[in-house]
Protein backbone atom coordinates (compact mmCIF):
# COMPACT_ATOMS: atom_id res chain seq x y z
CA UNK A 1 0.00 0.00 0.00
CA UNK A 2 0.97 3.59 -1.09
CA UNK A 3 0.82 6.19 1.44
CA UNK A 4 0.97 9.85 0.46
CA UNK A 5 1.76 13.07 2.65
CA UNK A 6 0.41 16.37 1.14
CA UNK A 7 2.30 19.61 1.70
CA UNK A 8 0.15 22.83 0.75
CA UNK A 9 0.93 24.83 -2.52
CA UNK A 10 3.56 26.40 -1.05
CA UNK A 11 5.65 23.83 0.59
CA UNK A 12 4.46 24.46 4.33
CA UNK A 13 2.94 22.55 6.65
CA UNK A 14 -0.62 22.36 7.32
CA UNK A 15 0.06 23.42 11.17
CA UNK A 16 -0.78 27.10 11.95
CA UNK A 17 2.53 27.49 13.61
CA UNK A 18 4.76 25.77 10.56
CA UNK A 19 5.88 22.96 12.94
CA UNK A 20 5.87 19.68 10.98
CA UNK A 21 2.33 18.37 11.86
CA UNK A 22 2.11 14.64 13.96
CA UNK A 23 0.27 12.80 11.28
CA UNK A 24 3.36 13.05 8.99
CA UNK A 25 5.57 11.28 11.88
CA UNK A 26 2.90 8.58 12.34
CA UNK A 27 2.81 7.87 8.53
CA UNK A 28 6.36 7.25 8.28
CA UNK A 29 6.53 4.98 11.81
CA UNK A 30 3.91 2.74 10.13
CA UNK A 31 6.34 2.62 7.03
CA UNK A 32 9.12 0.66 9.60
CA UNK A 33 12.02 2.18 7.32
CA UNK A 34 15.03 2.05 8.62
CA UNK A 35 16.69 5.33 9.92
CA UNK A 36 20.04 5.03 7.63
CA UNK A 37 17.54 3.95 4.24
CA UNK A 38 15.78 7.47 4.81
CA UNK A 39 18.88 9.12 5.20
CA UNK A 40 20.45 7.32 2.21
CA UNK A 41 16.86 7.94 0.00
CA UNK A 42 17.01 12.09 1.12
CA UNK A 43 20.68 12.54 0.87
CA UNK A 44 19.85 11.73 -2.73
CA UNK A 45 17.58 14.42 -3.53
CA UNK A 46 17.89 18.21 -4.88
CA UNK A 47 17.39 20.73 -2.27
CA UNK A 48 13.72 22.39 -3.21
CA UNK A 49 11.95 18.85 -1.83
CA UNK A 50 14.02 18.60 0.74
CA UNK A 51 12.61 21.82 2.21
CA UNK A 52 9.73 21.10 1.60
CA UNK A 53 10.10 17.51 3.84
CA UNK A 54 11.17 19.55 6.64
CA UNK A 55 7.45 19.77 7.14
CA UNK A 56 6.69 16.15 6.84
CA UNK A 57 7.68 15.20 10.63
CA UNK A 58 10.22 16.53 13.99
CA UNK A 59 12.44 13.69 12.97
CA UNK A 60 12.69 14.26 9.17
CA UNK A 61 13.15 18.29 10.05
CA UNK A 62 16.03 17.18 13.05
CA UNK A 63 17.95 15.21 10.06
CA UNK A 64 17.41 17.65 7.09
CA UNK A 65 19.12 20.36 9.63
CA UNK A 66 21.80 17.97 10.95
CA UNK A 67 25.27 19.15 9.86
CA UNK A 68 26.31 16.06 9.03
CA UNK A 69 23.28 14.90 6.54
CA UNK A 70 23.72 18.45 5.04
CA UNK A 71 28.01 17.76 4.72
CA UNK A 72 26.82 14.05 3.22
CA UNK A 73 23.72 15.98 0.96
CA UNK A 74 26.60 18.46 -0.54
CA UNK A 75 29.51 15.83 -1.25
CA UNK A 76 26.65 13.40 -2.82
CA UNK A 77 25.85 16.37 -5.57
CA UNK A 78 29.44 17.59 -6.02
CA UNK A 79 30.73 13.77 -6.93
CA UNK A 80 27.61 12.72 -8.40
CA UNK A 81 27.43 15.99 -10.44
CA UNK A 82 23.75 16.29 -9.30
CA UNK A 83 21.65 19.72 -8.18
CA UNK A 84 23.44 21.49 -10.67
CA UNK A 85 22.41 25.53 -11.35
CA UNK A 86 23.02 27.53 -13.62
CA UNK A 87 23.62 31.10 -12.48
CA UNK A 88 23.16 33.83 -15.12
CA UNK A 89 24.39 37.72 -14.53
CA UNK A 90 22.64 40.07 -16.97
CA UNK A 91 20.49 43.25 -16.39
CA UNK A 92 18.94 41.05 -12.93
CA UNK A 93 20.07 37.68 -11.95
CA UNK A 94 18.58 34.35 -13.21
CA UNK A 95 18.90 30.71 -12.22
CA UNK A 96 18.75 27.95 -14.19
CA UNK A 97 17.82 23.91 -13.05
CA UNK A 98 20.96 22.32 -15.50
CA UNK A 99 19.12 19.02 -15.37
CA UNK A 100 16.16 20.62 -16.71
CA UNK A 101 17.17 23.67 -18.84
CA UNK A 102 13.50 24.42 -19.51
CA UNK A 103 13.53 28.33 -18.07
CA UNK A 104 15.63 30.96 -16.56
CA UNK A 105 13.99 32.45 -13.28
CA UNK A 106 14.60 35.63 -11.87
CA UNK A 107 16.47 35.51 -8.59
CA UNK A 108 14.87 37.39 -5.32
CA UNK A 109 18.08 38.41 -4.18
CA UNK A 110 19.22 40.37 -1.05
CA UNK A 111 21.02 42.90 -3.13
CA UNK A 112 18.10 43.06 -6.19
CA UNK A 113 17.23 46.57 -7.30
CA UNK A 114 14.28 47.40 -9.33
CA UNK A 115 16.23 49.50 -12.11
CA UNK A 116 19.85 48.12 -13.83
CA UNK A 117 22.44 49.91 -12.22
CA UNK A 118 23.28 47.53 -9.09
CA UNK A 119 23.29 43.54 -10.43
CA UNK A 120 25.29 42.49 -7.89
CA UNK A 121 28.61 40.46 -9.29
CA UNK A 122 28.92 36.54 -8.42
CA UNK A 123 32.37 36.53 -7.57
CA UNK A 124 33.05 32.89 -6.32
CA UNK A 125 30.78 29.46 -5.45
CA UNK A 126 31.49 26.64 -3.04
CA UNK A 127 29.42 23.47 -1.64
CA UNK A 128 26.30 26.01 -2.91
CA UNK A 129 27.08 28.85 -1.44
CA UNK A 130 27.94 32.51 -3.52
CA UNK A 131 29.28 35.16 -3.14
CA UNK A 132 28.48 38.68 -3.84
CA UNK A 133 27.17 38.77 -0.98
CA UNK A 134 27.81 35.58 1.06
CA UNK A 135 24.40 33.63 -0.73
CA UNK A 136 22.81 30.54 -0.98
CA UNK A 137 20.68 30.50 -3.37
CA UNK A 138 19.01 27.40 -3.12
CA UNK A 139 18.50 27.54 0.18
CA UNK A 140 17.43 31.27 0.43
CA UNK A 141 19.54 32.29 2.11
CA UNK A 142 22.21 35.27 2.59
CA UNK A 143 24.85 36.61 5.37
CA UNK A 144 26.22 40.54 5.26
CA UNK A 145 29.84 40.27 5.53
CA UNK A 146 30.99 43.02 7.96
CA UNK A 147 32.36 46.34 6.07
CA UNK A 148 36.34 46.38 5.89
CA UNK A 149 38.03 49.88 4.90
CA UNK A 150 40.74 49.93 2.21
CA UNK A 151 43.56 50.91 3.71
CA UNK A 152 44.85 53.43 1.13
CA UNK A 153 43.74 56.58 -1.09
CA UNK A 154 45.63 55.30 -4.14
CA UNK A 155 43.58 54.08 -7.44
CA UNK A 156 43.42 50.73 -7.86
CA UNK A 157 40.93 48.06 -8.45
CA UNK A 158 39.13 44.64 -6.66
CA UNK A 159 39.07 40.94 -6.76
CA UNK A 160 37.34 38.51 -4.51
CA UNK A 161 37.70 34.79 -3.92
CA UNK A 162 35.68 32.59 -2.35
CA UNK A 163 36.21 29.01 -0.97
CA UNK A 164 36.67 26.06 2.34
CA UNK A 165 39.02 25.33 4.01
CA UNK A 166 38.88 21.74 4.89
CA UNK A 167 41.70 22.33 7.68
CA UNK A 168 39.86 24.87 9.56
CA UNK A 169 36.21 23.92 8.49
CA UNK A 170 35.56 27.40 7.53
CA UNK A 171 34.37 29.07 4.61
CA UNK A 172 36.46 32.35 3.36
CA UNK A 173 36.20 35.22 1.26
CA UNK A 174 39.51 36.88 0.02
CA UNK A 175 39.42 40.40 -1.12
CA UNK A 176 42.94 41.47 -2.81
CA UNK A 177 43.23 45.43 -3.81
CA UNK A 178 45.83 45.93 -6.48
CA UNK A 179 47.11 49.75 -6.48
CA UNK A 180 48.17 51.63 -9.99
CA UNK A 181 51.40 52.25 -9.76
CA UNK A 182 53.81 55.20 -10.49
CA UNK A 183 55.02 53.81 -13.79
CA UNK A 184 54.08 50.06 -15.47
CA UNK A 185 56.51 48.51 -13.76
CA UNK A 186 55.81 49.16 -10.63
CA UNK A 187 52.52 48.06 -8.13
CA UNK A 188 51.08 47.48 -4.69
CA UNK A 189 48.65 45.68 -2.97
CA UNK A 190 46.31 44.81 -0.30
CA UNK A 191 44.98 41.43 0.78
CA UNK A 192 42.15 40.66 3.52
CA UNK A 193 40.69 37.08 4.47
CA UNK A 194 36.98 37.35 6.07
CA UNK A 195 36.14 33.46 7.95
CA UNK A 196 32.70 32.81 8.60
CA UNK A 197 33.25 31.18 11.73
CA UNK A 198 34.75 34.96 13.29
CA UNK A 199 32.45 36.92 11.02
CA UNK A 200 35.71 39.44 10.65
CA UNK A 201 38.33 40.53 7.91
CA UNK A 202 42.45 40.20 8.95
CA UNK A 203 44.88 41.22 7.03
CA UNK A 204 47.53 38.86 5.63
CA UNK A 205 50.56 38.78 3.17
CA UNK A 206 50.46 41.00 0.26
CA UNK A 207 50.39 39.73 -2.81
CA UNK A 208 53.97 39.55 -4.34
CA UNK A 209 52.46 39.30 -8.32
CA UNK A 210 50.99 41.83 -10.21
CA UNK A 211 47.36 41.07 -11.29
CA UNK A 212 47.17 40.07 -15.58
CA UNK A 213 42.82 40.02 -15.69
CA UNK A 214 40.32 41.55 -12.85
CA UNK A 215 38.61 38.01 -12.58
CA UNK A 216 37.57 36.28 -9.51
CA UNK A 217 39.63 33.79 -8.15
CA UNK A 218 39.01 30.26 -9.52
CA UNK A 219 38.93 27.43 -6.45
CA UNK A 220 40.26 24.00 -6.84
CA UNK A 221 42.17 22.03 -4.50
CA UNK A 222 41.08 24.44 -1.82
CA UNK A 223 43.07 27.29 -3.50
CA UNK A 224 42.48 30.36 -5.17
CA UNK A 225 44.08 30.68 -8.89
CA UNK A 226 44.52 33.81 -10.59
CA UNK A 227 46.85 34.52 -13.52
CA UNK A 228 49.62 36.61 -13.04
CA UNK A 229 52.01 38.74 -15.60
CA UNK A 230 55.98 38.42 -15.39
CA UNK A 231 58.49 40.23 -17.56
CA UNK A 232 61.77 38.07 -18.72
CA UNK A 233 65.10 40.49 -19.66
CA UNK A 234 63.71 41.72 -22.58
CA UNK A 235 60.96 42.77 -21.05
CA UNK A 236 58.69 40.79 -22.67
CA UNK A 237 55.63 40.02 -20.26
CA UNK A 238 54.86 36.61 -20.04
CA UNK A 239 51.72 35.06 -18.04
CA UNK A 240 51.46 32.75 -15.30
CA UNK A 241 49.11 31.11 -12.81
CA UNK A 242 49.63 31.71 -8.77
CA UNK A 243 47.19 30.42 -6.16
CA UNK A 244 46.68 32.01 -2.21
CA UNK A 245 46.19 28.30 -0.77
CA UNK A 246 42.80 28.93 2.10
CA UNK A 247 44.63 26.50 4.48
CA UNK A 248 47.62 27.64 5.21
CA UNK A 249 47.17 31.09 3.23
CA UNK A 250 50.56 31.32 1.53
CA UNK A 251 51.14 32.51 -1.91
CA UNK A 252 52.31 29.64 -4.47
CA UNK A 253 53.24 29.77 -8.53
CA UNK A 254 51.21 26.30 -10.40
CA UNK A 255 53.42 24.61 -13.25
CA UNK A 256 51.93 24.93 -16.48
CA UNK A 257 51.99 22.50 -19.05
CA UNK A 258 54.25 22.81 -22.19
CA UNK A 259 52.79 24.65 -24.70
CA UNK A 260 53.25 23.83 -28.67
CA UNK A 261 53.57 27.90 -28.84
CA UNK A 262 52.60 31.05 -26.64
CA UNK A 263 50.53 32.85 -29.54
CA UNK A 264 47.20 32.77 -27.39
CA UNK A 265 45.20 34.93 -24.57
CA UNK A 266 45.68 32.67 -21.61
CA UNK A 267 42.89 32.11 -19.31
CA UNK A 268 41.87 29.66 -15.99
CA UNK A 269 38.89 27.98 -14.84
CA UNK A 270 38.08 24.43 -13.40
CA UNK A 271 36.33 21.57 -14.46
CA UNK A 272 34.90 18.69 -12.07
CA UNK A 273 37.10 20.47 -9.43
CA UNK A 274 40.45 20.18 -11.66
CA UNK A 275 42.12 23.38 -12.30
CA UNK A 276 41.83 24.03 -15.66
CA UNK A 277 43.96 26.43 -18.61
CA UNK A 278 42.20 28.05 -21.67
CA UNK A 279 43.85 28.82 -24.37
CA UNK A 280 42.52 30.92 -26.84
CA UNK A 281 43.82 31.15 -30.15
CA UNK A 282 42.01 34.49 -31.87
CA UNK A 283 39.69 33.15 -34.33
CA UNK A 284 41.32 30.32 -34.89
CA UNK A 285 40.61 27.75 -31.78
CA UNK A 286 40.18 27.28 -28.03
CA UNK A 287 42.56 24.40 -26.24
CA UNK A 288 41.27 23.31 -22.93
CA UNK A 289 44.10 21.97 -20.61
CA UNK A 290 43.47 20.12 -17.77
CA UNK A 291 45.78 19.21 -14.35
CA UNK A 292 44.68 15.86 -13.17
CA UNK A 293 47.11 16.25 -10.10
CA UNK A 294 47.45 19.00 -9.05
CA UNK A 295 50.99 20.43 -8.35
CA UNK A 296 52.11 18.13 -11.00
CA UNK A 297 53.49 19.87 -14.55
CA UNK A 298 53.69 16.23 -15.88
CA UNK A 299 49.65 15.65 -15.10
CA UNK A 300 48.57 18.06 -17.72
CA UNK A 301 46.31 16.68 -20.58
CA UNK A 302 44.84 18.66 -23.77
CA UNK A 303 41.48 17.14 -23.04
CA UNK A 304 39.79 19.72 -25.67
CA UNK A 305 40.56 21.40 -28.72
CA UNK A 306 37.76 23.05 -30.34
CA UNK A 307 38.02 24.69 -34.07
CA UNK A 308 36.48 27.49 -35.59
CA UNK A 309 34.16 27.37 -37.81
CA UNK A 310 33.83 23.62 -37.79
CA UNK A 311 32.79 23.01 -35.22
CA UNK A 312 31.81 26.31 -33.60
CA UNK A 313 30.77 29.39 -35.42
CA UNK A 314 33.10 32.59 -35.59
CA UNK A 315 33.70 33.45 -31.78
CA UNK A 316 35.80 35.61 -29.59
CA UNK A 317 36.02 33.04 -26.63
CA UNK A 318 34.47 30.01 -25.20
CA UNK A 319 34.31 29.58 -21.29
CA UNK A 320 34.31 25.76 -20.07
CA UNK A 321 31.29 25.49 -17.29
CA UNK A 322 30.42 21.91 -16.63
CA UNK A 323 29.76 18.59 -18.03
CA UNK A 324 25.77 17.66 -19.05
CA UNK A 325 25.02 13.76 -17.94
CA UNK A 326 25.48 12.23 -20.93
CA UNK A 327 29.45 13.94 -21.15
CA UNK A 328 28.73 17.23 -23.21
CA UNK A 329 30.72 20.27 -22.17
CA UNK A 330 28.71 23.23 -21.50
CA UNK A 331 30.46 26.20 -22.95
CA UNK A 332 29.13 30.04 -22.53
CA UNK A 333 30.20 32.08 -26.05
CA UNK A 334 30.92 35.28 -26.10
CA UNK A 335 28.33 36.24 -23.48
CA UNK A 336 25.54 35.76 -25.46
CA UNK A 337 24.95 31.74 -25.75
CA UNK A 338 25.04 28.36 -24.17
CA UNK A 339 26.77 25.36 -26.17
CA UNK A 340 26.85 21.80 -25.83
CA UNK A 341 29.94 20.42 -26.94
CA UNK A 342 30.36 16.67 -27.92
CA UNK A 343 33.90 15.54 -28.02
CA UNK A 344 33.44 11.98 -29.15
CA UNK A 345 31.85 13.37 -32.60
CA UNK A 346 33.42 17.29 -32.39
CA UNK A 347 29.86 18.38 -32.72
CA UNK A 348 27.99 21.13 -30.88
CA UNK A 349 24.21 22.51 -30.47
CA UNK A 350 23.34 25.55 -28.67
CA UNK A 351 21.50 24.97 -25.77
CA UNK A 352 17.96 27.14 -25.80
CA UNK A 353 16.55 28.08 -22.83
CA UNK A 354 13.43 30.11 -22.43
CA UNK A 355 14.52 33.67 -20.80
CA UNK A 356 17.72 33.88 -20.91
CA UNK A 357 18.85 37.52 -21.05
CA UNK A 358 20.70 38.67 -24.80
CA UNK A 359 23.99 39.26 -22.91
CA UNK A 360 24.94 37.24 -19.63
CA UNK A 361 28.13 36.01 -17.75
CA UNK A 362 27.61 32.22 -16.39
CA UNK A 363 28.34 30.61 -12.92
CA UNK A 364 28.31 27.29 -11.92
CA UNK A 365 26.41 26.56 -7.88
CA UNK A 366 25.54 22.91 -6.90
CA UNK A 367 22.50 23.22 -4.41
CA UNK A 368 22.89 22.73 -1.39
CA UNK A 369 21.82 23.37 2.37
CA UNK A 370 24.93 24.29 3.88
CA UNK A 371 23.45 27.03 6.63
CA UNK A 372 25.14 30.81 6.37
CA UNK A 373 25.52 31.30 10.14
CA UNK A 374 26.88 35.00 11.86
CA UNK A 375 25.95 38.05 12.75
CA UNK A 376 25.44 40.84 10.46
CA UNK A 377 27.02 44.20 11.26
CA UNK A 378 30.26 46.17 10.96
CA UNK A 379 33.58 45.60 11.85
CA UNK A 380 35.74 48.24 13.36
CA UNK A 381 39.51 47.95 12.54
CA UNK A 382 41.95 50.30 13.53
CA UNK A 383 43.39 52.01 10.22
CA UNK A 384 47.24 50.98 9.52
CA UNK A 385 50.26 52.87 8.24
CA UNK A 386 50.87 51.43 4.82
CA UNK A 387 54.84 50.68 4.79
CA UNK A 388 57.52 49.74 2.08
CA UNK A 389 58.02 51.26 -1.27
CA UNK A 390 56.26 49.91 -4.24
CA UNK A 391 56.89 46.32 -5.14
CA UNK A 392 58.39 46.51 -8.47
CA UNK A 393 57.05 43.48 -11.12
CA UNK A 394 58.46 40.44 -10.66
CA UNK A 395 60.83 38.89 -13.64
CA UNK A 396 61.22 35.37 -14.43
CA UNK A 397 64.69 34.97 -13.25
CA UNK A 398 62.75 35.63 -10.08
CA UNK A 399 60.25 33.54 -9.68
CA UNK A 400 60.41 30.77 -7.35
CA UNK A 401 58.33 27.91 -7.35
CA UNK A 402 57.54 27.42 -3.81
CA UNK A 403 55.56 29.83 -1.16
CA UNK A 404 56.34 33.51 -0.81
Amino acid sequence: MTTTIKLGDDGNCDDDNGAPSNRGEDIIQKQNLPDELITEILSRLPVKPLLRFNCVCKPWRALISDPGFIKKHAIRSIENEQNINLILRGCYLYSVEFDACDKAVELDHPLKSPNYVNVPQVVGSCNGAKIHPHYNPSARQHQKLPYTPIESREKGYIVYGFGYDPIADDYKVVRIVEFYGDDDDSFDSEVKVYTQSSNSWRRVGDVPFSLRYKISGMLANSALHWIWTVLDSDSKASNLVFSFDLRDEEYRVVPLPSFPDDSFRMNVRVLRGRLCILCNYYKFRVDIWVMNEYGVKESWSRQFSIAQPSVIRSFEYLRPLCFSKNGELLLEQDNNRLVLYDSKSERARVLRIHGIPDWFETEIFVGSLIPLSGRDGALKQKKAKRKGKKKKRISISNVATERF
